[in-house]
């Protein structure tokens, strides 16, 4: 048998624990797996209050963390790509016109 804890957060087993929270709800080896694919999938486990079992839900996305993980991609793209330019300057060889215009994007970007 295997069991779910609100409080702890955490799977338990008789075979495993000696002692478990007095909040522990009884799961069906499908629930179990099924919490556990889905968790790996990206899925957030949570509690249902009214049917007092775990479910899955989807995670809840900061938008302060997705502008600040951008401007982090954009930074990596324009240090990544700042060769171009130094051998322009040393061999006045052509900056690619996408790689132009991919840093220009990111540098608006990261003026925001």
């Amino acid at each position: 048998m295997k069991y779910y804890s609100k409080s702890t957060r955490g799977f338990y087993t008789e075979e495993i624990h000696n002692k478990m929270p007095e909040d522990v709800v009884s799961i069906t080896d499908d629930l179990y797996n099924n919490l556990h694919i889905g968790q790996s999938n990206g899925k957030i486990i949570s509690f249902d209050d009214t049917t007092q079992l775990p479910i899955l839900i989807d995670p809840t996305i900061d938008p302060h963390t997705t502008i600040r993980t951008k401007q982090q991609e954009a930074t990596n793209y324009l240090n990544s790509t700042d060769w171009y330019y130094i051998r322009k300057l040393e061999t006045s060889v052509a900056i690619p016109d996408d790689i132009v215009t991919k840093r220009a994007e990111a540098r608006l970007l990261l003026n925001q």
